[in-house]
């Protein structure tokens, strides 16, 4: 999904690091750290410091990445 392919008929623009970050994001907040893990992954493959327009920073990745990774052991 995150590559913009949705199915074999459908495709659209790929996401950007800040939209999995965002989809991350309601993952966590919504308790599910095992799909926040993996869009918390997904914008940090995604992510450029180059990119001056960005809205999130690699720390804020990171951040989120540690915490659900710790809350997702605990759950297990």
């Amino acid at each position: 999904m995150a590559n913009g392919e949705i199915d074999l008929k459908f495709r659209s623009q790929k996401l950007t690091s800040d939209e999995c970050y965002h989809i991350g994001h309601l993952a966590y907040t919504n308790n599910d750290f095992h799909y926040a893990l993996m869009w918390m992954q997904e914008a940090l493959d995604r992510f450029d410091e180059k990119n001056k327009r960005a809205l999130i920073r690699r720390i804020d990745i990171l951040d989120h990445l540690s915490n659900a990774t710790f809350q997702a052991d605990i759950i297990e």
